[in-house]
């Protein structure tokens, strides 16, 4: 009778052990980019897909350097763009980073924006969050936008299970740096 407690205690603590297990997310490997035309390095799941779309604006047309990772349940995304120098000299770094987060979330129809403060060593930036729907689903999207001299920066992420992703997300973001001149 000791003998077959004893096991049933043992088959017990197995399937335990392995349903607690179920939830848990395997630690994702990450590489380093190493942009050099876009003077940065971030790191990412996996070699990152680039894109470059012209955008036209009153400003006269703009090249979106983008770097994409899609996973199954996060999409890493970081993009570059450089204004005119002629903007720069005339607006407030603020007003142009209040725009590119506005713009952001107007673009996909975002909603409960949330913008805070952040730096990148000396230069201004943004931590925006907000919520979207994308194929049905609500997605939680977060960027850190960057200002440094002409050139915006921008780290996005967009998920559905935020919690789970949670580590991967901050190493992501974590992991931006720029190159040295």
């Amino acid at each position: 009778m000791k003998k077959v407690m004893s096991m049933f205690v043992l088959v017990c603590l197995l399937s335990s052990m392995l349903m607690g297990c179920g939830g848990v997310k395997a630690e994702e490997t990450f590489v380093t980019f190493n942009c050099e035309d876009g003077g940065f390095s971030v790191d990412f799941p996996e070699e990152p897909k680039d894109e470059v779309q012209t955008l036209q604006t009153p400003l006269g047309n703009i090249d979106l350097h983008m770097y994409i990772v899609e996973k199954e349940d996060i999409a890493y995304i970081c993009m570059y763009n450089d204004y005119p120098e002629e903007l720069i000299k005339q607006a407030k770094a603020d007003d142009l980073l209040v725009g590119a987060c506005n713009g952001a979330v107007a673009n996909v129809n975002g909603k409960n924006q949330k913008v805070t403060d952040v730096t990148l060593g000396e230069y201004p930036g943004k931590d925006l969050t907000y919520d979207l729907e994308k194929d049905g689903r609500s997605v939680k999207a977060h960027q850190k936008i960057y200002l440094v001299g002409n050139r915006l920066y921008q780290m996005n992420i967009a998920t559905d299970k935020e919690e789970e992703n949670k580590e991967s997300i901050n190493k992501f973001f974590d992991s931006f740096k720029l190159n040295s001149k």
